[in-house]
This record gives structure tokens, C-alpha cells and sequence, in this order.
């Protein structure tokens, strides 16, 4: 079959975690059928392979993770016309970041908050990248992809958010950091706008191990700094996004539905880091599923979809937003108050 083409028009309403096809069923009957297969569970259970961290669940894999890949996902890829992502490819990917990481590990042993400074600078270039090719795409006629273009700006953000937040814990106060920040930045934009344009899954694939690298180096950094961070206060950046009257922007990177709605709850540094590590995640998942599969997961993916799978963990109140645009979602554990609505809902 002919490789995937970024001129190729997905399919928008198959939720990631689907196996099967669901353009015979109710989308609503299909997503929680199609997740509770995939998960091997009932709804409200803890997803297989997560851990507890801060007042989410964490997903230490997802239903795709085993790599080479498995019997079942060459035969859907096969259904899909999608070629397996070469070899090659994936060595480039691996070698190059690699050898970032080694450089970054010598430059920033013992200086924690410049690394993840510098690490979120260059973590939110690719989403540039990429809308940026996309744009161009549109511009000529080609095609259009508007809900790739939204998913990425809702990652940029995201991305910038973290940075915002190392950048009010001193991470960027040295000119030596900054600078380096700023050149890796420049040179990855324009790697990243060039790959994009010949191999778009390449690219996506690079970013999905860069965002792997991110998880585990907060995981990590969590695991041997939890009484200190504890003991820290959080920026007042980071208290704003992440539990902030709308959270339009937040939901819209969230395109995975293997765990419950992420409802951030930020009392100490502890939890910001805790909410960073797990934005990560969600990255390499989207990321992940255009590499696998070729498309985001838009139509389904919202905490709405979410809870309908998982409906003992979570309830939703439905109220108009501020704007006057739709239906605002105000998800919440079972058994909390909702707190009074400030603004635009979520």
C-alpha cells in the first residue's frame, strides 16, 4: 500500500484508542465500548499500567506502546494504507536525541531549573513547525488541516506555560542559558520545518521522543526531590493555567481518552511538577498516534467523551459559557463541590 501522504484526509471522529470501526455505531456507544476493549476494564477502575501521582492517574504506557511493532498494529496500519515509520528513520531520531540529552546532562548536572528552562524552550519549537508548514500547505490549496493546526497552538501553549514557569523559578536568569536556549531553539525550528515538509511522520516521531525524554526526566527529578518540592510554594503562573476560570486551552491538547478528564489540583511545587510531567505525556500520546496512525483525535477527544468511558470516576456540569459559545464542561471527582465559577467555565 502507498505510504501515508500529509495531503491524506483522516478520519475525524475515530477516537484514538479505538480498534475497530465505529462508523456503524452511536460515536458515544462506540468510544466507551472501543476504550473499555482496549483497556480490558470497566469504567472508574485504575487503567492498567498507571501509578498515582499527585491527585491524577499516570500512565506509565499506552495501548500502543510495545515497540517493534506488535502482529495487530502492522495488520491496522496495513487496513490504514500506513507504512511502518523505516528504520532509519527511527535511528536518526534516536541518535540525535541522545546525543542532546548526553550534552544537556553534562552542561546541567546539579542545575535543575535552567535544564528544564532550556528543555521547554525547545520543547515548544516543533508545534511551530508545524503549523507553520501546515499554514503554507493551506496557503497554496493544498489542503487543510484546521484541527491539526488547533491541536498544535493548544501544545505550544501548554509548552509555553511550563516555560513561564521555570522562567519564574530563576531557570532563565543566566545570559548563558538563554542564549544556548535560544540558538538550539532557532536551529531545531528550521530542522524541524525541513523534515515536516519531506517526511512528516519523521518529525512527529522525533518529537514524540523528546517528550518521552521530557516525562521521564520529571518523573525522575519528582522521585528524588518530593519533600523539598513539597515544602515549596507554586508560581502564581502556574496556579492561573492550570486552575484558572477556562480551560479551553488546556483541554485541547488532551486528545487521548486512556484515563480520566485532568481536573489539576496545585497546591505546592510539588503538584506543578507532578501536572508537567503528565502534559508531557499527553504529547508523546498525540504524538504517537500520528506516527501509528496518521491523524489526531478531535471530535470525541473532550472530557465530555472522557467521562462517558470513565463514568464512576467523574460527573459533569453542563452550563453557557461567558462567551456564549456552546456548552462549558466543569468536570469534577464524585463526591467534591464544585467550585464557585469565576469567569468562562471549563
Amino acid at each position: 500500500p502507498p505510504p501515508l501522504s500529509l495531503n491524506a484526509r483522516a478520519p475525524s471522529s475515530r477516537p484514538r484508542a479505538s480498534a475497530v470501526r465505529m462508523d456503524a455505531e452511536d460515536p458515544k456507544a462506540a468510544t466507551e465500548r472501543a476504550m473499555r476493549d482496549a483497556l480490558g476494564k470497566g469504567g472508574g477502575a485504575q487503567p492498567a499500567g498507571a501509578r498515582k501521582g499527585g491527585s491524577q492517574w499516570t500512565l506509565e504506557t499506552t495501548e500502543s506502546a510495545p515497540s517493534p511493532l506488535t502482529g495487530t498494529q502492522k495488520t491496522r496500519m496495513a487496513q490504514k494504507g500506513i507504512e511502518p515509520l523505516s528504520e532509519g528513520t527511527k535511528a536518526f531520531n534516536t541518535i540525535l536525541v541522545t546525543t542532546i540529552k548526553g550534552l544537556l546532562d553534562v552542561v546541567y548536572s546539579g542545575r535543575d531549573f535552567p535544564r528544564f528552562y532550556v528543555l521547554e524552550t525547545v520543547a515548544r519549537v516543533p508545534y511551530f513547525s508545524y503549523m507553520s508548514v501546515l499554514h503554507f500547505y493551506e496557503t497554496i490549496g493544498l489542503h487543510r488541516k484546521a484541527n491539526w493546526i488547533k491541536v498544535h497552538y493548544a501544545e505550544a501553549d501548554n509548552e509555553l506555560h511550563h516555560l513561564l514557569t521555570m522562567e519564574a523559578l530563576g531557570g532563565g536568569d543566566s545570559s548563558f542559558d538563554r542564549t544556548l536556549a535560544g540558538s538550539m531553539a532557532v536551529a531545531y525550528y528550521w530542522l524541524v520545518v525541513g523534515i515536516y515538509l519531506v517526511n512528516p511522520r519523521g518529525a512527529y516521531h522525533l518529537s514524540q521522543l523528546i517528550e518521552e525524554h521530557a516525562y521521564s526526566t520529571y518523573d525522575k527529578f519528582l522521585g528524588e526531590n518530593e519533600a523539598m518540592l513539597q515544602g515549596m510554594e507554586a508560581p502564581q503562573v502556574a496556579k492561573e493555567y492550570y486552575t484558572g476560570g477556562d480551560l479551553y486551552m488546556f483541554d485541547t491538547f488532551h486528545t487521548a481518552l486512556d484515563h480520566p478528564p485532568r481536573r489539576p489540583k496545585i497546591e505546592n511545587l510539588y503538584d506543578v511538577f507532578v501536572n508537567i510531567r503528565d502534559d508531557e505525556l499527553e504529547h508523546k500520546s498525540t504524538l504517537k498516534q500520528l506516527v501509528d496512525e496518521g491523524m489526531i483525535c478531535s471530535t470525541e477527544c473532550t472530557p465530555s467523551a472522557a467521562c462517558s468511558v470513565y463514568a464512576e470516576d467523574c460527573a459533569i456540569e453542563e452550563r453557557t459559557t461567558a462567551r456564549g459559545e456552546g456548552t462549558s464542561y466543569t468536570v469534577m471527582r464524585k463526591g467534591e463541590v464544585p467550585a464557585k465559577s469565576q469567569g468562562d467555565g471549563v
